[in-house]
Order: structure tokens, then C-alpha cells, then sequence
């Protein structure tokens, strides 16, 4: 539970011999300062490292997370507050089609090869 430090895992192999493995780990040795504080929390957000606006296809989440040097645990009351942002679409937000690739990080979607191209229809028409 979240309210503790000791945790039970239990697994069932794929293949034989199928038998049950029960693990207990106790994290009281480690988590050594009860529970966590204020203090023992920072943001975080991941991003992709291309965009120039810090977001991942148009959105910027901001988490909550224990801080490395942190040797607490979580209660139980403990809720994640996330942060959530819209941010404006930027090229590199979107892949290139099929037979298509990015000329550069941000540049263009340039044509491969033109054996990998569908040619265009007029409305109403299939290929």
C-alpha cells in the first residue's frame, strides 16, 4: 500500500515449471525518514529536446516527484498534482507521411524516393 515501505510482488514464469514466486521487500532499511515532506518534492516535466517550446505534440505536463536525496516514502493520502499546459504545434510536433523524411530537425519533409510515392487522384478517383 502506499501508507508503507514493505511490498509483495508476486510473478508467474511463462514457461515451464509454472509455479508461483511470492517476493517481500522490505524498504525500511533505505526509506529511512518516514514520510515525505514538502521539501522532499520537485517538478519535473519531460519534453522532447527537438522542440523549441519545450513541449511533446502540443501539450506541457508539469509532475510532482521525490527528490533523488530523498530517503522518504509516499503516505497514503498522497495525490501527484499535475500541471497541464496547451503549447503552440511546432513543425517538428508532427511525423513526415510515408515515403517522406525531415530534411533536417526542422526542416522540411522532402520525398525519399519516388518509387514510394502515391500518386495524386482527382476527386472521386482510387489507386
Amino acid at each position: 500500500g502506499e501508507a508503507t515501505d514493505k511490498l509483495t510482488i508476486f510473478g508467474f514464469p511463462t514457461s515451464a515449471p509454472f509455479a508461483w514466486t511470492v517476493s517481500r521487500m522490505d524498504f525500511s532499511s533505505v526509506l529511512t525518514e518516514g514520510e515525505c515532506q514538502e521539501s522532499d518534492y520537485t517538478t519535473w516535466s519531460p519534453r522532447d529536446v527537438l522542440s523549441p517550446v519545450g513541449c511533446i505534440m502540443g501539450r506541457r505536463e508539469v509532475f510532482e516527484r521525490r527528490k533523488k536525496s530523498s530517503k522518504c516514502f509516499h503516505g497514503y493520502d498522497y495525490d501527484r498534482p499535475i500541471s497541464e499546459t496547451s503549447c503552440p504545434c511546432v513543425d517538428v510536433d508532427y511525423e513526415c507521411d510515408f515515403g517522406y523524411e525531415r530534411e533536417s530537425i526542422d526542416g522540411m519533409c522532402l520525398a525519399v524516393s519516388p518509387k514510394f510515392l502515391v500518386p495524386p487522384c482527382a476527386h472521386g478517383e482510387t489507386v
